[in-house]
């Protein structure tokens, strides 16, 4: 009986002991529960490849925030651009013809006159609105009204006037040239070494208005500019195709090929700066400016619709 009972003790201490290991094994240890717990390699990748979507993120946002601004800039630049182009308030190149308005500008431009002198600002206003000037000169109070308001408009856009002036000239030419594929210009003494140019005429431009001449010669229109670079044309090339149209183009308005034939010579000139009012110039009483020739086109007529020849100057 005791032996029997000390049996049964045995089982029963070796059946605790067998669970308590079986327990132990199935527990992990705090190392291996650390080890299993760490961020792995491609977890730790993961966070690298989020943090760098979130950087990418914000910087396309910076550049769509700088796309926009950039859109909003050209916008802007668009409207000032436009806006000058209305205002004729910017350096854009306008060529403008040598009429007496033109040219009365030009005074006004370079500061020869100021609007504290009336008389100046009433050769103004004859100068560009002589039907004006003609109705109203003699009406006190109406004219002082018309001169108050031209002394406003010189004050706000005189500075902007343009000093870009083109004129056209008829040149005569003589026969084809076949060796040297070109017209002789039978005018050649003049446009070799030219320094000067009459760009406008007052007897010319008293055609415009049914007024007596202007007293102040200053404001009658001629002008003379003197050129930086002078003119040196004897000669213009024209291709053989070129020139047999010119001669066709002049049979078919002239009807013949007999007579003096021109071209015209289309100048466009820069006016620097006035330089002085000469009374006994060659041109007459004349304004005479400094400036330089941009480039020279020749057509074949005088509403210029073929071009024959062009030479341009730096």
């Amino acid at each position: 009986m005791n032996k029997k009972l000390y049996l049964q003790s045995i089982k029963f201490t070796l059946f605790i002991f067998l669970t308590v290991i079986s327990v132990m094994s199935a527990l992990p240890t705090s190392l291996s529960y650390a080890q299993e717990h760490q961020p792995s390699q491609a977890e730790l990748d993961l966070d690298a490849i989020i943090q760098s979507e979130i950087e990418k993120q914000k910087e396309a946002e910076l550049l769509k925030n700088q796309k926009t601004l950039d859109e909003a800039s050209k916008i802007t630049s668009t409207l000032v651009t436009e806006n000058t182009k209305i205002t004729g308030r910017s350096n854009v190149v306008r060529f403008v013809p040598a009429t007496r308005e033109n040219i009365v500008r030009l005074l006004w431009l370079f500061n020869v006159v100021d609007v504290t002198d009336l008389e100046a600002v009433d050769a103004y206003i004859r100068a560009s609105e002589c039907n004006l000037y003609e109705k109203y000169y003699n009406d006190e109070f109406e004219w002082r009204k018309i001169e108050m308001a031209t002394v406003d408009y010189l004050q706000k856009y005189s500075g902007s006037f343009s000093n870009y002036v083109e004129i056209i000239q008829p040149v005569e030419i003589g026969r084809y040239d076949f060796d040297l594929n070109g017209f002789t210009l039978n005018d050649n003494g003049e446009l070799f070494n030219m320094k000067t140019i009459q760009i406008s005429d007052s007897k010319e431009m008293d055609k415009e208005c049914n007024l007596s001449p202007e007293e102040d010669a200053r404001f009658q229109g001629t002008a003379v500019v003197t050129l930086k670079n002078p003119i040196n044309i004897d000669f213009i090339r024209v291709p053989h195709t070129l020139a047999k149209e010119y001669l066709q183009f002049f049979e078919d308005r002239y009807g013949t090929l007999d007579g003096t034939k021109n071209v015209y010579f289309k100048y466009r000139i820069r006016i620097d700066r006035y330089s002085r009012f000469d009374p006994g110039s060659t041109a007459g009483p004349a304004n005479i400016f400094e400036g330089k020739i941009l480039n020279i086109d020749i057509y074949a007529d005088q509403e210029m619709f073929l071009l024959l020849y062009q030479q341009a100057y730096e």
